[in-house]
């Protein structure tokens, strides 16, 4: 229904909405994503600031859900989960790597035991 609306800074605001607000409480990352990739693309045509930076937003969401998404694979397949704990770009942690590891390593000694 917003495509029809043919107002771009409407869309926009839509797509921004249901990447910040509606996708991360359903985890459906993959939505997420390719929602904030068309906000982004209509925020950059059409010079809107703020709906760009709200697509970001979510884009680091998206990332963060996706590396822990794969520590807790990783940790499941009996892994050493550290090595996932770096970002790949600027060796730093990401933001959901302490809460993950800590979940990984349970699931590690759990499944030792």
């Amino acid at each position: 229904m917003a495509e029809e609306t043919a107002h771009p800074p409407t869309l926009c605001v839509v797509l921004c909405t249901l990447c910040n607000e509606y996708f991360p409480l359903t985890g459906e990352v993959d939505m997420c994503q390719n929602a904030a990739t068309q906000a982004i693309g209509i925020s950059e045509q059409y010079d809107l600031a703020h709906g760009r930076n709200l697509a970001y937003r979510a884009q680091s969401w998206c990332q963060s859900m996706s590396e822990h998404f794969e520590m807790l694979r990783a940790g499941e397949r009996g892994q050493d989960v550290r090595k996932h704990l770096h970002d790949a770009h600027s060796g730093r942690r990401s933001s959901a790597s302490g809460h993950a590891a800590t979940h990984c390593n349970t699931l590690q000694r759990t499944a030792r035991h």
